[in-house]
């Protein structure tokens, strides 16, 4: 089972609750070494339980089933980036 590590059922689930996260942020969140984080996550690309994005500053990672389209990339792209969320929730 791809799933067998606690390690790798955490980052997994952190990408399901948080599609478009990054690597940094993944690494903060789960107190992990870049190198082992990398590992879990070619991983689990591998075992396509999950895919990645590239946008103009990261790579964001999402659970494959759940794949945005494009457009939806692109919300979640200005929603996780601190500026474009400030000035939207300001507007809403």
């Amino acid at each position: 089972m791809e799933l067998e590590l606690e390690t790798r059922k955490e980052l997994y689930e952190l990408i399901r609750d948080s599609p478009g996260i990054h690597l940094r942020e993944l690494e903060r969140r789960l107190d992990l070494v870049v190198g082992s984080l990398q590992y879990h996550l070619h991983y689990l690309e591998k075992n396509n339980l999950i895919s990645r994005f590239k946008d103009e500053e990261y790579v964001r990672y999402f659970v494959s089933k759940k794949i945005p389209e494009k457009h939806e990339r692109e919300i979640i792209y200005f929603l996780r980036r601190k500026g474009s969320r400030h000035i939207l929730i300001n507007l809403l």
